[in-house]
């Protein structure tokens, strides 16, 4: 397969225009999951009063909200004009802007602290974006990545994956889109901080769980929440799809009975050092 630049625009594109969908929902279905990882990261990098924080890929704001009680400054961007005004609206005295995680509107050495919490995973070029964070890291500044941790080892992506390997048609396709679980690898993410010239880079598995009601939570989280997936699942013909909905529905019934009403769905947390 080769990857063109105008495959890169296409995937930049196909997230800007889904985030315009799914911004509203957020705060009531993905914000309650991601958050969950916020005050985990901002320990991992010692993010404490007196300091400058730059949280890249902001979303609705929870980690520059959760930094700025430590006593940080913070400064949040994200791509999506629709996610910037959510994060004013719920953090006014906090500065939001929309920006690009891949070319940063920053001077080198201008943050102590950067976090991107789930944010590379919806980049065409997170190696730019690691390559910017530590042009404007200072020396000695920590950073820190979220991204959720490969389908075997997480129940809720898992049986969602294992319904579209199952019902999908072989002629269905979301073109070049890059897979999902990526830098879900350690061993990728451990090259792309590498090459970004990060050190100290260490690479830990956090617990995090979707906590549905019911199953009818867990379709309205696929259709509202979720990029790749979704559209896997709007591809399948509409039996094909009554037939994945019913799988997932199931899948999701027994995570939950094992679960005790939890799915998990555990992150990895990678940190790294500016030299």
């Amino acid at each position: 397969m080769v990857v063109r630049d105008e495959d890169f625009q296409a995937f930049s594109e196909f997230e800007k225009n889904t985030w315009a969908r799914l911004t509203e929902h957020y705060v009531s279905l993905s914000g309650r999951i991601t958050q969950q990882a916020s005050t985990v990261a901002l320990d991992a990098i010692g993010v404490g009063s007196g300091m400058m924080l730059l949280d890249v890929a902001c979303g609705p704001g929870y980690v520059a909200a959760e930094a700025t009680k430590r006593g940080a400054k913070s400064i949040g961007i994200d791509f999506s004009a629709d996610m910037v005004d959510v994060a004013r609206e719920q953090f006014p005295d906090i500065r939001f802007e929309v920006g690009d995680a891949q070319q940063l509107a920053f001077t080198d050495k201008s943050f102590d602290s950067i976090i991107c919490s789930f944010g590379l995973l919806h980049l065409p070029r997170p190696g730019l974006a690691l390559r910017e964070a530590s042009r404007v890291l200072r020396s000695g500044g920590r950073y820190a990545f979220t991204v959720w941790s490969i389908p075997q080892q997480t129940d809720f992506f898992g049986i969602i994956g294992q319904v579209i390997q199952t019902y999908s048609e072989p002629t269905q396709t979301t073109s070049n889109l890059p897979g999902m679980f990526m830098l879900s690898d350690p061993w990728v993410s451990s090259a792309l901080m590498d090459s970004a010239g990060f050190q100290d880079v260490t690479i830990a598995q956090i617990p995090i769980y979707f906590e549905p009601t019911s199953t009818a939570d867990v379709i309205e989280f696929l259709y509202k929440s979720t990029m790749r997936p979704a559209e896997a699942f709007k591809q399948m013909a509409p039996g094909r799809r009554s037939e994945a909905e019913n799988a997932l529905r199931d899948g999701a019934k027994k995570a939950m009975a094992s679960g005790g009403g939890r799915i998990a769905c555990p992150a990895l947390l990678v940190t790294g050092a500016s030299p």
